[in-house]
């Protein structure tokens, strides 16, 4: 609560000191940078959302917003450079065109970054865990686990490697590891 207080508060306390003039009131304009401002801090949001993921799901759809993400921001950021020419009357405060485009650019890398990580463990995904769980996985109530034994061993190690695969670049550890 207080991390996305303070979030909207100085996307408030930005918008304040950068905005158009469209709207006949200076506080319209700001609401208008203040979304695109959160807007950002969203993206930020689903990229920590994407690195945290313990195992991605396997249905289309995750892999269906990684790519119209970035496809969608890139019309934004498009918009924002070249279809919004800047215009010296259309500015009440700041650099609000600065802003738009800084924070669309932004957003579009960050989506970028995010279907990057999705689609790098789709490839990698040969090391996911079958069969028996991985270390530190639930097992359903009235199974029993085969944690340490010789047919979980390849599973175990194969946690390892997912969870290396967390901590560098998931390509840069499959060619150091090779196959599971």
């Amino acid at each position: 609560p207080l991390t996305l207080s303070a979030a909207v508060a100085s996307a408030g306390c930005l918008a304040s000191r950068h905005h158009l003039a469209l709207a006949e009131t200076w506080d319209a304009d700001a609401i208008f940078i203040a979304a695109e401002l959160l807007e950002v801090l969203a993206a930020l949001a689903f990229l920590a959302r994407t690195m945290c993921m313990e195992d991605r799901p396997r249905d289309m759809s995750a892999h269906l917003v990684c790519i119209l993400l970035p496809a969608q921001q890139a019309l934004s950021a498009y918009y924002w450079l070249e279809a919004f020419p800047f215009s010296e009357p259309l500015v009440r405060a700041g650099l609000p065109f600065q802003v738009l485009q800084v924070g669309g650019c932004v957003q579009l890398g960050v989506f970028l970054g995010a279907a990057a990580l999705q689609f790098a463990e789709v490839v990698d995904g040969r090391w996911r865990c079958t069969g028996a769980p991985c270390a530190g996985e639930q097992v359903p109530f009235g199974e029993k686990s085969e944690v340490g034994t010789a047919k979980t061993a390849h599973a175990d190690s194969s946690h390892r490697r997912k969870s290396a695969r967390r901590i560098s670049s998931p390509l840069l550890v499959g060619s150091v590891l090779g196959p599971g």
